[in-house]
C-alpha cells in the first residue's frame, strides 16, 4: 500500500501537526475570554487544556513539558490544603473548594506550558487586549443604551443621590470594577511596545483602550478598583527612568479625583463614614474565625457556612469577608494561607528578577506590565473576595502563569534551553 494513502495510527494522529498544542492554546483562549463573560467559557477552556495535556503525554510524549513553578511552594500547600478538607464538617462544599484551588493552579501551569513562542505569546496578548477591549465596551454600552449588550442587563441604582453604576457584563459594578483593574497596566505596556516600534496603529488602539477602561472604571464608582488601578500603575512606574514624572502625575490625578466636586469625590469622601462600619464588623467577625482554629482553618470553601455562627446577633445578613486573604485564612488556615503567598509571591520575585536581566525591552515591558496587573489585582484582594470569585480567580491566575512564562520563556538566563526563543526578533506584536 503507498504509505500516503495508509491510514496514520491513533498515536500519529494525536502527535502529528501539533493538535494538541493547538488544543491546549484554545483552551486558555477560552478561558481568558471566560474571565470577562462567562463561567462556563471557564469551565470549557480548563477542560480543554486538560484533554490537550493528556492526550500530549500519552501520545507524543517526546514533547518537553516545564517544571511546575515554585514548586517547593506547591507540594506543601497542596498538602495543607489536603488537611483543610478531611478537617471540615462540610466535605462536599469543602470538596468543591479544593477543586477551586486546583483551577487556579492548573491555569497557572496552562500558560506557562502553551506559551512557548511569539506566536503562541502573540496571540495570547491579543486576546488579552480584546477581551479588555470588550469589556469595557459592554460598560460604556450599558452607560449610554442602558443595558450591556452581552447580558442585557441594566446598570445598578444602588443610591438616589449618585448615578447607576455600570456592571458591564457581570451582575455587580465592585466585580466589574475588579476585572477592568489588570487591564490598565496592560494597555500601557502594549502602547509603550507600540510607541517604540513607531506602529501608530498599535500605539493609537492601546491609548484608546486605556482611556475606555478609565471611563468604565471611574462609572463603576468602586473605591476599592480605582485604589487598585493606582497601586498597579504605582508599581509599573518604578521600573522606568521617568519614575518620578509618573509618580507625581499619578499624587496629581489622586488628589483632582479628591478635590474636583463629582460623583466620584463624594464616593471617596464616604469611605470612612459609609462602609468602614460594616467593614470592621466584618472584620472582627473574620478575626474570630481564624482565632477558632487557627492553623488549617475551618474547611475550605465554608466561610458562609460558619459566619452566621460569629457574626454579631444584631448583624442579619451573611456576607464575604470583603477581604480575600482574610476569608483564605479562616477557611484554610495560617499555615496554607501562606504557603498560597508564599507561592505567588515567590512567582512575582522571579517575573521581576528577570525584567533586570539581558532581553529584548518588548518582553520586558510586556512582562513588568503584566506582574503590576497581578500586583493591582492582590491590592483589590484586600478589600474584595475576588479570589473566591470564579471568573476574577480566573484572570488572575492566567495573569501569573503568563508573567512566569514571558520571563521564564523569553528573558530568564536559566530557563530551560528547549523553551527558549529568539529573543532578537522582537516583533511578536503585529496580528
Amino acid at each position: 500500500m503507498n504509505p500516503a494513502l495508509r491510514k496514520p495510527s491513533i498515536n500519529e494522529f494525536y502527535s502529528k501537526g501539533g493538535m494538541n498544542q493547538t488544543l491546549k492554546l484554545l483552551g486558555l483562549w477560552l478561558a481568558i475570554i471566560g474571565s470577562a463573560f462567562s463561567i462556563t467559557f471557564c469551565a470549557i477552556g480548563l477542560g480543554l487544556y486538560m484533554i490537550g495535556l493528556l492526550l500530549e503525554l500519552t501520545f507524543d510524549k517526546g514533547t518537553p513539558h516545564p517544571r511546575y513553578p515554585a514548586g517547593k511552594f506547591l507540594f506543601p500547600l497542596l498538602i495543607s490544603l489536603l488537611i483543610s478538607l478531611f478537617v471540615s464538617h462540610y466535605f462536599k462544599v469543602s470538596l468543591r473548594g479544593f477543586w477551586k484551588f486546583l483551577e487556579g493552579f492548573i491555569l497557572l501551569y496552562a500558560s506557562i506550558d502553551v506559551i512557548r513562542t511569539p506566536k503562541e505569546l502573540r496571540w495570547v496578548v491579543f486576546t488579552l487586549a480584546g477581551v479588555f477591549f470588550l469589556a469595557a465596551l459592554s460598560g460604556i454600552f450599558q452607560d449610554i443604551f442602558g443595558f450591556d449588550f452581552v447580558y442585557f442587563r441594566q446598570a445598578i441604582n444602588a443610591s438616589s443621590e449618585l448615578p447607576k453604576r455600570l456592571t458591564g457584563s457581570f451582575k455587580h459594578y465592585n466585580d466589574y470594577g475588579s476585572f477592568l483593574v489588570p487591564g490598565f497596566s496592560i494597555a500601557l505596556a502594549l502602547f509603550l511596545t507600540k510607541l517604540s516600534d513607531r506602529k501608530i496603529l498599535g500605539a493609537i488602539f492601546s491609548a484608546v483602550l486605556f482611556f475606555m477602561l478609565s471611563y468604565a472604571i471611574t462609572r463603576t464608582l468602586s473605591r476599592s478598583a480605582l485604589l487598585a488601578v493606582f497601586a498597579s500603575l504605582f508599581f509599573f512606574s518604578i521600573f522606568f527612568r521617568y519614575r518620578w514624572f509618573a509618580i507625581g502625575g499619578l499624587v496629581a490625578l489622586i488628589f483632582a479625583l479628591w478635590t474636583v466636586p463629582s460623583p466620584l469625590s463624594a464616593r471617596l469622601k464616604d469611605i470612612f463614614s459609609e462602609s468602614a462600619p460594616e467593614r470592621l464588623l466584618l472584620l472582627k467577625t473574620t478575626l474570630s474565625m481564624i482565632k477558632a482554629k487557627p492553623f488549617f482553618g475551618l474547611g475550605l470553601n465554608t466561610y458562609s457556612d460558619y459566619f452566621p455562627q460569629f457574626r454579631p446577633k444584631t448583624y442579619p445578613a451573611i456576607m464575604y469577608a470583603h477581604n480575600s486573604y482574610l476569608q483564605m485564612a479562616a477557611e484554610i488556615g495560617i499555615v496554607g494561607f501562606c504557603l498560597y503567598l508564599l507561592l505567588i509571591l515567590a512567582l512575582i520575585g522571579s517575573a521581576v528578577k528577570a525584567f533586570f536581566s539581558n532581553g529584548s525591552s518588548h518582553y520586558k515591558i510586556l512582562t513588568i506590565g503584566i506582574v503590576s496587573a497581578v500586583f493591582g489585582m492582590m491590592v483589590n484582594a484586600l478589600f474584595e473576595s475576588l479570589l473566591q470569585s470564579t471568573q476574577l480567580r480566573t484572570i488572575f491566575w492566567c495573569l501569573l502563569g503568563i508573567a512566569t512564562a514571558v520571563a521564564t520563556n523569553f528573558l530568564s538566563a536559566d530557563g530551560n534551553p528547549s523553551m527558549k526563543t529568539d529573543v532578537s526578533k522582537p516583533d511578536i506584536w503585529s496580528i
